[in-house]
């Protein structure tokens, strides 16, 4: 129904990030390599962890893939000399514009997050920075859920694997709509 890749862990978000760390994790492993082997490596990892991401629709994860990255990148060029910088510089950009290439042309069983994004601003009527941040805040009243979680539970929380479940609660009791 909503298209998004849960893995073995039967939550897309949670899929989605663990993918996300692991992005960032697999540049690390592959720099203790040399050559080809370095490279082969970083390449298949990161579109293997960038598919998972995708996959999983997960908004939060795909930011969390790109900061990640950008700091593996950062780090990486940085341990380059100047000519291998420029290299790099180039495979990265080539990397990046035949990977957009790739995700928007094949047709995809699953919606990535750019999509979901897109839907939930537009479903949302949000007007203008603040109705966009607002409706991202609150997506489907979870926003407000946690807060009121929050509220309630200040020093210990509700449990991470608990606030799925206790969401539609608190939802129902601030007198809002079912949550999916």
């Amino acid at each position: 129904l909503l298209r998004r890749a849960s893995g073995t862990m039967l939550d897309a978000n949670v899929s989605g990030m663990v993918a996300a760390c692991w992005l960032a994790g697999c540049v690390a492993l592959a720099a203790t390599w040399r050559g080809r082997r370095r490279a082969i490596a970083t390449g298949a990892g990161v579109l293997l962890t960038f598919a998972a991401v995708w996959g999983s629709g997960s908004r939060t994860a795909l930011l969390a893939a790109l900061v990640g990255a950008g700091f593996a990148l950062a780090a990486a060029v940085l341990q380059t000399t100047a000519t291998a910088r420029r290299r790099t510089t180039l495979l990265v950009g080539a990397s990046a514009a035949a990977a957009i290439a790739l995700f928007s042309v094949l047709p995809l069983p699953t919606i990535g997050p750019l999509e979901r994004l897109r839907a939930g601003i537009h479903t949302a009527g949000a007007t203008g920075p603040a109705g966009v941040l607002i409706s991202l805040w609150d997506r489907d009243a979870y926003g407000s859920a946690s807060t009121r979680a929050i509220r309630d539970s200040p020093l210990f929380g509700v449990g991470v694997g608990a606030f799925t479940l206790l969401s539609i609660d608190y939802v129902r009791a601030g007198g809002g709509p079912d949550v999916p």
